[in-house]
Order: C-alpha cells, then sequence, then structure tokens
C-alpha cells in the first residue's frame, strides 16, 4: 500500500482547507480539490440591497470594505460567520447612511465568531429601525468594535420578545462572551424603551469614550456590564445623555454575590432626565468608581449613584469640569446612596456634590460597615434635605 502527503502551504497564509478520503489500495493521506481557498477579501460599492451586498459568504478570516450603501426590508446588512473577520465602514461619497435595515432584529452589522474587527470610521454611519434590531451585534469573545470621530450607529425601536431566543432590544453596540474591546469617538444613538448604547456580557470588557452616547426611552441606558472585571472609562470629551423614566447612564450588574471588580471612570459627563433616573448604577459588590468629571441628574428619585451592593468603593475628586462632579435635582434625589454594607464613600479635596430637591441626601448610607471621608464640598438645598 502507498501514500502521498500533501505539501505544507507554501506562502504561509491560512488557507481554509477543504479535504476528502478516498477508499481502496492506494492511500491519499492529505487532498486538497484545487489550490487552497484563501481568505476573502469583498469591496462592496454603490447601492445593494441584499445582506454582504450579495457577496460571500464571509466566514472566517476575510475582510470587508463598504463605501457604498447596503439597505434591507428583510435581514441583515452585513453578517459573518468563522471569526478573525475585518469589517471597514467608510464613508464614501455617500447622502445618508451606508447601512440602512429596517424589520424586527434586522442587525445592521451580525458578527458569529470570535476575534472579530468591527471599524465605522470618520462619515461612516449604520442606522436601523426595528424592534431588537442591533446596531452591530458581535457574538462571540474577543471582539473589537471602534467608531471613529464623525462615524455613528443610531437605532430606533423597542425590545423584541422571542418564544425561543428570549429578549433582545434595540442596542447600539451588543457584545457577548467577554473580553471584547469597545472605543467610541464618534456618536452612538438609541431610541427606544430597554434600549442600550453599549452592552458587554461576559465580563472582562473594556470600553472607553470620548464621543458621546445619546439614549431615549424608558428604562434605556447608556453603558451596560454584566459580569465582572470590566475596565469603563469616560475620557473628558465623553458625554452619556439619557432622557426617560428608568434611564441609567451606566449599569453594572452581576447576579453572583462574588466580588465583580469592575472599574469605572468618569473624568466627562454623564446626564440624566426622568424619574427614577440613575447616573451610575452599581448593581453588584466591589465595584470601583472614581468619578472627576461631572454626573447631573433631574427627575423625583434620580440617583447621582446607587450602589446597591457590598464592598463598592467611591471616589469624588477635583477635575478639569466647571461645576459640580454629582448635581441632582428633584425630590429624593440623592447624591449617592449605598445601599448594603462596608462600602466606602470619599469625597476628596475639590470633589463637591449638590443636591437641590426635596428629602435628598448628600451622601446616603443604608447597611451596617459603611464610612465616608469628606474633604470636599457639600451643598443642599431642599425641605428635609440633608448632608
Amino acid at each position: 500500500m502507498t501514500g502521498l502527503n500533501c505539501s505544507d502551504n507554501p506562502t504561509g497564509s491560512l488557507p481554509k482547507y477543504r479535504h476528502v478520503a478516498l477508499l481502496g489500495t492506494t492511500v491519499v493521506v492529505c487532498l486538497s480539490l484545487a489550490e487552497p481557498v484563501f481568505a476573502d477579501n469583498f469591496i462592496i460599492t454603490g447601492d445593494q440591497t441584499t445582506t454582504n451586498g450579495g457577496e460571500g459568504p464571509i466566514n472566517g478570516n476575510d475582510s470587508v470594505t463598504l463605501n457604498g450603501t447596503i439597505t434591507t426590508t428583510t435581514g441583515y446588512g452585513i453578517s459573518t460567520t468563522g471569526g478573525s473577520n475585518k469589517i471597514s465602514i467608510e464613508t464614501g461619497t455617500l447622502d445618508g447612511s451606508n447601512i440602512t435595515t429596517s424589520g424586527a432584529g434586522a442587525h445592521g452589522i451580525y458578527n458569529k465568531g470570535k476575534s472579530n474587527e468591527t471599524t465605522i470610521e470618520s462619515g461612516g454611519s449604520i442606522e436601523t429601525t426595528g424592534i431588537g434590531a442591533i446596531g452591530v451585534f458581535n457574538e462571540g469573545g474577543g471582539n473589537t468594535t471602534t467608531v471613529e470621530v464623525e462615524g455613528s450607529i443610531s437605532t430606533k425601536g423597542d425590545q423584541y420578545q422571542d418564544q425561543q431566543d428570549g429578549k433582545w432590544y434595540s442596542d447600539g453596540i451588543h457584545n457577548t462572551g467577554g473580553n471584547n474591546t469597545t472605543d467610541v469617538s464618534g456618536t452612538v444613538t438609541t431610541r427606544g424603551n430597554s434600549a442600550r448604547g453599549i452592552f458587554n456580557a461576559g465580563g472582562s470588557n473594556t470600553t472607553t469614550l470620548s464621543g458621546s452616547i445619546i439614549i431615549e426611552g424608558k428604562n434605556a441606558k447608556g453603558i451596560v456590564n454584566n459580569r465582572d472585571n470590566n475596565e469603563t472609562t469616560i475620557t473628558e470629551t465623553g458625554s452619556i445623555k439619557t432622557t426617560g423614566t428608568g434611564s441609567l447612564g451606566i449599569r453594572q450588574i452581576y447576579d453572583a454575590e462574588t466580588l465583580t471588580e469592575n472599574i469605572l471612570t468618569v473624568e466627562g459627563s454623564i446626564s440624566t432626565k426622568g424619574k427614577n433616573a440613575r447616573g451610575i448604577y452599581n448593581e453588584a459588590n466591589g465595584n470601583k468608581t472614581t468619578v472627576s468629571g461631572s454626573i447631573s441628574t433631574e427627575g423625583e428619585i434620580a440617583y447621582g449613584i446607587y450602589n446597591f451592593g457590598d464592598s463598592n468603593t467611591t471616589t469624588i475628586s477635583a477635575g478639569t469640569l466647571d461645576g459640580s462632579n454629582i448635581t441632582t435635582s428633584g425630590a429624593g434625589a440623592h447624591g449617592i446612596y449605598n445601599n448594603g454594607n462596608n462600602n466606602k464613600t470619599i469625597l476628596a479635596v475639590g470633589g463637591s456634590i449638590v443636591t437641590t430637591g426635596d428629602s435628598a441626601y448628600s451622601i446616603y448610607d443604608k447597611g451596617t460597615g459603611n464610612t465616608t471621608t469628606l474633604s470636599g464640598s457639600i451643598i443642599i438645598e431642599g425641605k428635609n434635605a440633608k448632608g
């Protein structure tokens, strides 16, 4: 019996191999149907009306450049599988959005797999309209999403309920699987109940906002980190603005009783408007929050920072922004509310809290073992308000 070995790929590139096995007296150890199928480079131009502009499949180690338009009424704008794909949305010479989708669950870009890189370049844009339609949806860990200056993602739609798949929200950027990196220097806008500007699931995600997130809708949220070891930074030029009952600037949540050890740094601004709206809501244990920028809330029971859990550390310090670090206006709108045990609050030199509503506390501790260090300034206005 004889054997035949296929030689290694001489170019050093990663082929997408196709294998066949033959039976008989002669055995072929490895057989390529023809030349190895290498990663593809797709360039989509003109005005297209189908997913991927009719190109594809985009199924691993491929690159896609869109400088035309894709407009769909069913399905996704761009859909990839296999992981390690690179997607670039360029401005081109267009009026309007590069990717425009309409319909339930009609995502702008859907990446299934790990280690994909998606870039919305300056002037590039994605617009979705429909319940549960997401701007960029990364289903898998280790993905990188970048929205450059003057790049934009816009979604419009409420939550989508599916009996099999559960609930989906019209998020701007939705990451699952953990270890994702998101960098927004442009703009993410959502208009819809319960929608999130950026949603991170799986833990160990890194998010940097130097642009803006604009949120409109009941229970809508700017940034949500689900699970532990997330690191989020709002730079001096970064801003989150929410409007709607129960809307939140940033929410960090983890169901487990362990320490989440999320690190949140706010050098820019967060503003919320609506009853029960909160600037920052840490719904877990062991979060570390540092604010040298500004948080402002407007509405009844609208807290600046709400720590619901144990062993959280909150530090308010002087920054480069004008005005107070935390400003609330509304009945019962506390500046910082610690609802749990062994939380630590530090109002450092130059840091400040201003409340202007009835029964509003600058810092309210509910629980045991909580400590507060005051070296900054507190101003309270309103009936039954307390420092």
